[in-house]
């Protein structure tokens, strides 16, 4: 995925970092995003972008992520709910 240097800049990074897949299951998640959200790094590998938005349905992932494969970037904020169900 990225080098260990990279790896270990994203892990101490003080903001939060995610990466999702094709399938919006998360791949990658620092330690300040789980500290935002509340859910240990092995419990957000075993989700993905609907479970933890609400501003994402299936249909609209494949959407987004069809939009980014044409585009090579895009630009998409999201609420993102803790495990506790609070945005």
């Amino acid at each position: 995925m990225f080098n260990s240097v990279g790896k270990l800049a994203l892990d101490s990074a003080p903001v939060a970092v995610y990466w999702l897949n094709n399938r919006g299951e998360v791949v990658y998640s620092n330690k300040a995003f789980t500290k935002m959200t509340g859910y240990s790094a092995k419990e957000l590998a075993q989700l993905d972008i609907c479970q933890i938005s609400s501003d994402f349905s299936r249909p609209q992932w494949e959407s987004y992520w069809n939009r980014l494969k044409k585009s090579g970037a895009n630009i998409r904020s999201a609420t993102l709910l803790s495990k506790s169900g609070h945005n």
